[in-house]
């Protein structure tokens, strides 16, 4: 089958061959589990293909029938036949929440200088959405003549912008953050109905709670958590820092752009480095940079450009758009290329983050002095989760295929190549990422009774082991001696495993997959589909 070249469009139906197989387990006991994570996406099986697809029958949907859909289209098209290649990407990721086009080195770029937070659609593009939509109809109602309607003007104006924010919030993909902008904006926006004020800790419980209620799961993702942790930062801090000390309203601006790019930063730091085990040393300065150029010009731009785009005058807007993103990413580009720029630290013990979750909230929600203190102390507690932390001495992934040894330096690991999405989260869980190459000469150095047999070239071979040998096999040995031995039916039963060794070397504790959680629905092995025909 010849490689299509002819894009699909929403609606059509395609026909592909593809090899699909079981969401996959954690590379290591305690990791990151795809299974979970599959099984809330209702995804049954993943997989890929190698030849292209025919697109068996085209579909134009019509009335509502996708309309969600169609509209992120159609706004993701209008934002890339707008601006150039280098922005195009990230510019609809940022404003119609399509993040395909976003390359792999804007991505990396913008984790390293910690701006990857711009990608995500949230409290800054539908505040900036809904507060033009409220002050436009607010003002077109108060001139008019009719005085029936403007003496409610304020309160069709809220509900003008409350329905453009969830109409926004269909099409740009409703990602977390924007569920939270959502019922924050909603929030505000019926308090000002009803003439009162929001407060601002209410507004985020209750965005808590709506998301929670529908997405139960959203409570574990790196999004959720970073996002209503810098949230709640910068409330608390603009309530007790800026708010009561700043007089003057540029001396407030100017604190608080300061401030945001800070507060958002330590807030979030720990909770990145507990979910990616990395720091970025270079996060304040590239934001102090890049965030006011996103509020004070991006966003805007885009706004304005939307507008405009009914009656082809979009790139008036867009070409705003052109040049902060085009800044942005160059601020990206520079930080993320200094030597210092990032740091890896290890997986810290499973409590550091309930206990850092904790004291933060301690600190934030209660009044008084004694809040503070004993925020305080049970932050020092869930900071102590890094130190002692302790990582296995032996890795050994769910198929067998690769082994990994820790050493002073670097996890030694078995084999030059392949497998390279778990050793690089190996490593990135060690705190300690080396070259590929450097891995597999340590082992070659360093790792002598540890074996590891996965080539079919090793099908029936006598091997001769000792009391305290390892041996890890995939294919079948003839094996003489005391030593353990793990095959491929052991991993099979008990997917990745973890081990422990005492000085002298023996094996003093072993962790894996299947000990390491409780049965639950998603860690079923088997898609919940029947395959027809060649399999």
């Amino acid at each position: 089958m010849d490689t299509v070249t002819v894009r699909p469009t929403i609606g059509d139906k395609i026909r592909a061959k593809v090899y699909v197989s079981a969401p996959q387990g954690p590379v290591e006991p305690g990791g990151f589990d795809f299974r979970q994570h599959a099984y809330f996406l209702s995804l049954g099986a993943v997989g890929y293909g190698r030849s292209g697809f025919d697109i068996v029958h085209s579909n134009k949907p019509i009335g509502t029938e996708m309309f969600f859909s169609r509209a992120q289209g159609w706004l993701s098209q209008l934002v890339q036949s707008a601006l150039s290649e280098q922005t195009q990407g990230v510019a609809r990721a940022i404003i119609a929440g399509d993040r395909f086009g976003v390359s792999q080195a804007q991505a990396e770029d913008l984790r390293r200088s910690n701006l990857a937070h711009l990608l995500a659609i949230s409290g800054l593009h539908m505040g900036l959405l809904t507060s033009l939509v409220f002050f436009s109809v607010r003002f077109t109602l108060v001139i008019m003549p009719m005085r029936a309607i403007a003496n409610h003007a304020k309160t069709i104006a809220a509900i003008f912008a409350i329905t453009v924010g969830a109409l926004y919030l269909g099409i740009s993909g409703g990602n977390i953050a924007t569920q939270r902008a959502f019922v924050m904006i909603a929030a505000f926006y019926s308090a000002a109905m009803l003439n009162r004020q929001v407060i601002s800790y209410r507004a985020l419980a209750m965005a808590a709670m709506v998301i929670l209620i529908a997405r139960p799961e959203a409570l574990y993702s790196p999004g959720f958590q970073m996002s209503f942790a810098a949230t709640i930062a910068l409330v608390f801090v603009f309530q007790n820092v800026v708010a009561p000390r700043s007089s003057g309203r540029i001396l407030h601006a100017t604190i608080g752009v300061f401030l945001s790019s800070f507060v958002a930063g330590v807030a979030t730091a720990p909770i990145a480095a507990i979910h990616f085990n990395q720091i970025s040393h270079v996060g304040f300065f590239a934001n102090l940079l890049a965030v006011p150029v996103m509020s004070a010009v991006v966003a805007p731009s885009a706004v304005l450009g939307i507008l405009l785009s009914p009656v082809g005058l979009e790139w008036i807007g867009f070409w705003g758009v052109e040049i902060g993103l085009r800044w942005i990413l160059g601020v990206a580009a520079y930080a993320s290329k200094l030597s210092y720029a990032l740091s890896y630290t290890v997986t810290p013990l499973g409590w550091g983050l309930p206990s850092l979750t904790f004291g933060a909230l301690l600190v934030v929600l209660w009044r008084g002095r004694g809040g503070i203190i004993v925020g305080c102390f049970v932050l020092i507690v869930g900071f102590s989760a890094w130190p002692l932390a302790n990582r296995a001495d032996i890795l050994i992934s769910r198929d067998g295929r690769l082994v990994g040894v820790l050493t002073p330096i670097g996890r030694a690991l078995s084999k030059k190549k392949g497998d390279t999405f778990t050793a690089d989260i190996w490593m990135e869980n060690d705190g300690m990422r080396i070259d590929r190459e450097v891995a597999f000469n340590l082992w070659k150095d360093n790792v002598h009774d540890i074996r590891h047999f996965w080539s079919k070239r090793d099908n029936g071979r006598s091997v001769i082991c000792a009391k305290d040998d390892i041996i890890v096999t995939i294919v079948d040995l003839n094996v003489t001696g005391p030593c353990t031995i793990i095959t491929s039916e052991t991993l099979e039963h008990f997917g990745s495993m973890a081990l422990w060794r005492d000085q002298n070397g023996a094996i003093k504790k072993s962790e894996n997959d299947a000990s390491h959680r409780a049965r639950y629905a998603w860690r079923q092995t088997t898609p919940p589909f029947a395959f027809t025909g060649d399999q």
